[in-house]
């Protein structure tokens, strides 16, 4: 079974939407803190391996310029809590502008506000990594 949270992700029907790959030109990363830096490593990833022109705002910023997103374009946001304010005002952008959405945390929050909102998004997955090891 796959689903938000599980350890089995299948890309190509759980990430992308249903169009397939082919229905993205375009990657937007929105993020804040060290999630952002995160993502400016992420976006080199993408382009060479996806080969789809990908880019990072700045989540805080995101929402308060005229972005060119729409439905061709995938945002990527980056929360290590899935309750980053900025990013989740980015993510409402996107949803509002018709973009396909994916959410990546470094947590499971089951009642995060990141994961309540893949609900109400067609095609938004939330994908959880392994937790960060603790700090010694």
């Amino acid at each position: 079974m796959s689903s938000a949270g599980s350890a089995e992700v299948r890309f190509e029907t759980d990430l992308l939407p249903q169009g397939g790959p082919e229905s993205i030109n375009r990657i937007v990363m929105v993020s804040a803190g060290a999630s952002w830096i995160s993502s400016l490593i992420g976006k080199f990833m993408l382009e060479e391996l996806c080969r789809i022109p990908a880019e990072v705002d700045y989540s805080a910023e995101f929402r308060y310029r005229n972005p060119a997103i729409d439905e061709r374009t995938m945002i990527i946001a980056v929360s290590q809590s899935g309750e980053t304010a900025d990013t989740l005002a980015a993510m409402e952008e996107g949803k509002r502008r018709g973009a396909h959405l994916l959410a990546l945390t470094n947590t499971v929050i089951p009642r995060s506000r990141a994961r309540r909102m893949r609900s109400c998004i067609r095609g938004a997955v939330l994908k959880s990594a392994s937790p960060p090891p603790s700090a010694s």
